[in-house]
């Protein structure tokens, strides 16, 4: 490795770089591609390609899919729809990102936060499936840690929900494990599934989706020309139209669409065991650095993410600064937009360092990095 060569450990806020494959889209897109979706009339691209993502995800007949720009944004429309009925409470857990958080709060939905992983990062799907009661409208919670990379069981505590009560919605954000784990909407009973296409499915930031149930009412949180019914001058109350309002982000559902050809069952297998090796790996070469607490899931139970925090160093003003400085290393470090489970972590206000590998990292870039937190 170069002594200067930049080192990216930054992959659970975005996958750097993207597939060469989804690098051709790009330029293809720019050179051939000359028609807006949902306004073309001799083109059903936009159809053949929700067929394909909703297979990809084992989703059934009775699911139906819409693009939106982020998951963030897909949850904020899933959020605004249940503050419309003022006797919703949400169930969530203490696991969660902003994207959940701050739309409860806005949107003033009543909600409890139950500490569903512990300090020592056990789960405890019973104290979800307890909270449940009468007014529970839905269970909210992600998939996969952003902070340490924990893939919880989602599909047991679906399958509780369910047990419980048909009728809870059963929410859930892929966005960390989309490409990397083999996720069967079918299998986790979920109701709603959100998810981005720019991390462990290698395609672009700006695109996302929800997998959603027919049958569920979603409201936009914006409105304005669908392409269809342009004689009403209200929103058409039609999915997933309703909520696919303007030019639509074009590139990135190309991109979304060849990424999840490229990124099969097969290749998926490859990204779990490259991406547990290399954590195995720090892991043990952790060991040499006096004063290091590491978070992270069990083997198998993770994806490539990874929080430490060194004991009399600042994460945000001493170690990561110093990583980018001295090494070239890109990390993130902080409260990665999710406080509640620093809280439960002790780890709150400072936050952590967080390091994230993707199939592109190599073992001799954790040398370096170990070797510089040692001199550190």
């Amino acid at each position: 490795m170069k002594e200067n060569a930049k080192i990216y450990l930054d992959n659970a806020t975005t996958t750097f770089p993207k597939l060469p494959e989804i690098q051709d889209i790009m330029i293809n897109y720019c050179n051939n591609f000359n028609q807006s979706l949902n306004r073309t009339n001799s083109s059903n691209i936009l159809g053949d390609i929700r067929k394909k993502i909703l297979k990809y995800f084992d989703a059934t007949d009775d699911y139906d899919l819409a693009f939106v720009p982020s998951a963030t944004i897909g949850m904020n429309i899933v959020i605004n729809t249940f503050s419309k009925n003022k006797n919703t409470e949400i169930i969530t857990t203490n696991c969660e990102h902003h994207c959940v958080y701050r739309p409860l709060e806005e949107y003033k939905v009543s909600y409890k936060i139950v500490e569903y992983m512990n300090i020592n990062q056990e789960e405890h799907k019973e104290k979800i499936l307890d909270e449940i009661n009468e007014k529970t409208t839905a269970v909210i919670m992600n998939h996969g840690s952003n902070v340490t990379g924990n893939i919880y069981d989602i599909e047991s505590i679906g399958k509780g929900i369910k047990k419980i009560s048909d009728s809870i919605l059963f929410i859930v954000d892929i966005s960390q494990t989309a490409g990397f784990e083999d996720i069967s909407i079918n299998n986790i009973k979920a109701d709603i599934v959100i998810g981005s296409a720019h991390k462990h499915l290698y395609a672009l930031p700006g695109i996302g989706y929800i997998i959603y149930k027919k049958g569920i009412q979603l409201e936009p949180i914006y409105y304005g020309g669908t392409g269809k019914i342009s004689s009403s001058i209200k929103q058409p109350k039609i999915l997933p139209d309703m909520i696919e309002v303007g030019t639509m982000n074009i590139v990135g559902i190309l991109a979304l669409e060849k990424s999840i050809e490229v990124i099969t069952k097969e290749l998926r297998k490859k990204y779990r065991k490259h991406e547990n090796d290399l954590v195995s790996y720090f892991l043990e070469k952790s060991k040499l650095i006096k004063g290091i607490k590491v978070y992270c899931g069990k083997e198998n139970k993770r994806t490539g993410v990874i929080s430490f925090k060194i004991d009399d160093l600042d994460s945000n003003y001493v170690v990561a600064p110093y990583l980018q400085n001295e090494g070239y290393i890109s990390v993130r470090s902080g409260l990665h937009c999710a406080p509640i489970i620093h809280k439960t972590l002790k780890t709150f206000p400072e936050g952590t360092v967080r390091i994230s590998f993707s199939y592109n990292n190599k073992k001799e870039e954790i040398d370096k990095l170990i070797y510089l937190l040692m001199k550190l």
